[in-house]
């Protein structure tokens, strides 16, 4: 029994110590990215009349397209994501289960949204403790 402890405790230490860190998210990998959202917490979003989404460009200057327009320049720290200088448009939303999500987008990115990009998926998740979006890469085609 002891050696099987022993076995079980190296093992777990070994994998523990091979596990190895994501690295840190740069602004230069979301620089000239454009990313559709296709999820809001569990529900799939299917645009009709508009394409939600987020782009980044120059020194991570930052626009979001939900109902209304955000833009403002983005901070990263320690993989979140803040826009200071925030400006949003005042439309009416004419897609009626969008009507929320410009004071969830809104919140999230004054107060600070966790940010992951994963490459391989060309998959972009903004979080925080109440809510998630998720983004796919759809960058824009000359």
């Amino acid at each position: 029994m002891k050696k099987f402890l022993f076995s079980l405790l190296a093992f777990v230490m070994l994998t523990a110590c091979s596990h190895t860190s994501l690295p840190q998210l740069k602004a230069d990998d979301l620089l000239h990215r454009n990313f559709v959202l296709i999820r809001f917490n569990n529900t799939d979003i299917q645009p009709r009349n508009m394409q939600p989404g987020i782009e980044f460009g120059e020194n991570l200057y930052v626009t979001v397209r939900m109902c209304n327009y955000f833009s403002g320049n983005g901070h990263l720290n320690n993989d979140y994501l803040t826009l200071t200088n925030m400006s949003i448009s005042k439309l009416p939303c004419l897609e009626p289960k969008y009507k929320g999500l410009d004071s969830v987008v809104s919140e999230l990115l004054k107060q600070g949204a966790h940010i992951t990009f994963d490459k391989e998926n060309q998959e972009l998740i903004l979080s925080n403790s109440n809510n998630t979006l998720l983004f796919k890469v759809m960058d824009w085609v000359y």
